[in-house]
């Protein structure tokens, strides 16, 4: 195996975590890694945060984190170890760190090959140098994958009660909001804002000339900014 040479790595990712049934928060997992790692002798690893949407996909630039998407910060972590710049590999637990058994094998023969050591919160230091340590490591990475599926499948089941009882599952369109037992009803200020952007549209027929009117009469958009085309349409 290679000499260790390089920085040690926390690998974090911000989407949600089901751990027996309970929500382990961003914040909880930073920390437990953090604390792994300066027990482990790298007080001040460098920190890699995963974001963007679960399932998420390359559309206007927005990289996804879910098993769906792709993942710009995995893609950086596996590059960097396997250019020999990764010490130490900190995660709070498989499924934070790899969504599928043949992702984890990827990232563990990347790891074997460049020498770099993998502790996790949950699973210990990985040993995946002899057969049993591989084998335990299959082991774990089946019931990482398992315990994901099952708990996508209780987000899946969830929504599908909340829709039949007409409740809000998503994000609401502009214009509405969650209202009497978390059913959508129409959000007054934004419905007067679209109004007015309706007319303006009339008024212009142009969704520029729209844009220019409503920036003129001081008109709030949705995201604060100022209006454009673009805006004016969706």
């Amino acid at each position: 195996m290679p000499t260790r040479t390089g920085q040690a790595i926390a690998y974090v990712r911000r989407s949600s975590n089901h751990d027996n049934g309970t929500t382990v928060s961003y914040v909880v997992q930073r920390q437990a890694v953090l604390e792994l790692a300066s027990r482990n002798g790298d007080p001040d690893p460098e920190i890699i945060e995963e974001r963007g949407r679960s399932g998420a996909d390359a559309r206007n630039g927005s990289w996804g984190t879910g098993r769906g998407g792709k993942r710009r910060a995995w893609g950086q972590l596996r590059e960097r170890i396997q250019a020999g710049e990764v010490s130490a590999l900190y995660a709070y637990s498989l499924s934070r760190l790899a969504r599928s058994i043949p992702e984890l094998r990827a990232l563990m023969g990347d790891c074997d090959q460049a020498g770099v050591r993998v502790h996790l919160t949950k699973e210990g230091t990985l040993d995946f140098g002899t057969a049993s340590g591989r084998f335990t490591l299959n082991m774990l990475g089946a019931l990482a994958e398992f315990e994901a599926d099952v708990a996508s499948e209780r987000v899946r089941e969830a929504h599908a009660v909340k829709r039949e009882r007409g409740e809000v599952v998503n994000q609401l369109p502009y214009g509405w909001k969650k209202g009497e037992n978390n059913k959508p009803e129409p959000d007054p200020e934004a419905q007067a804002v679209i109004r007015k952007a309706q007319a303006a549209l009339e008024q212009h027929g142009t969704l520029r000339g729209a844009a220019r009117e409503l920036n003129a009469q001081g008109v709030p958009s949705p995201k604060g900014r100022a209006w454009n085309g673009e805006s004016i349409g969706l």
